[in-house]
């Protein structure tokens, strides 16, 4: 019943937003979701390819660098 912001988390505990009986309730963490996009990447500004990956999966940037602000930059 936890809910997460993509199922490449599932089973991390930090990244639970919430569960299925009271909803969200990890704002701080959804709020470092919708801060993370590809103008606030800083590896990702100057990128010829920033609009069509969007700066990348989150997941991919965690599993591969420990951080969801930091891109996969092999992916």
């Amino acid at each position: 019943g936890k809910l997460y912001p993509c199922h490449q988390f599932v089973g991390i505990p930090e990244f639970v937003i919430g569960d299925i009986h009271s909803g969200i309730r990890g704002v701080e963490l959804q709020e470092q979701f919708d801060a993370n996009n590809v103008l606030s990447k800083e590896k990702c500004r100057d990128c010829w390819a920033k609009l069509y990956c969007s700066g990348g999966c989150h997941a991919h940037a965690y599993f591969a660098n420990g951080s969801i602000t930091q891109p996969d930059e092999l992916s």
